[in-house]
């Protein structure tokens, strides 16, 4: 099993222990949420592998496109090699917050 489905198994597992898909949360909501959180884990995985995050440019691609870094994962960061979309079927959005508390963000 590779790193990045250990990742997705466990981003899952998180999900319902932390309440993160409880019940009375639409479907589209629960299958944002849970997109989410495995797009942060796939994007911290691929900082970890190459030692940097994507450009905005770049965005989410990186994820299932080999940029052509040292370090990046072969087959990619997700179980698929097509980018999950929110629960209403929009793409996510990938933007870098230098001045941030955080990194980066993805919206929906």
């Amino acid at each position: 099993m590779t790193k990045t489905k250990i990742l997705v198994r466990t981003c899952l597992i998180v999900c319902v222990m932390l309440g993160g898909c409880k019940k009375g949360g639409s479907q589209r909501e629960i299958r944002t949420k849970v997109s989410l959180k495995i797009l942060h884990s796939a994007i911290n995985t691929f900082k970890m592998d190459t030692g940097r995050y994507p450009t905005e440019k770049e965005g989410l691609t990186v994820l299932v496109e080999d940029p052509g870094d040292e370090g990046w994962e072969p087959g990619g960061y997700l179980e698929t090699v097509e980018l999950p979309k929110d629960g209403w079927r929009n793409d996510f959005i990938y933007q870098l917050t230098p001045d941030g508390d955080e990194p980066f963000f993805i919206k929906s």
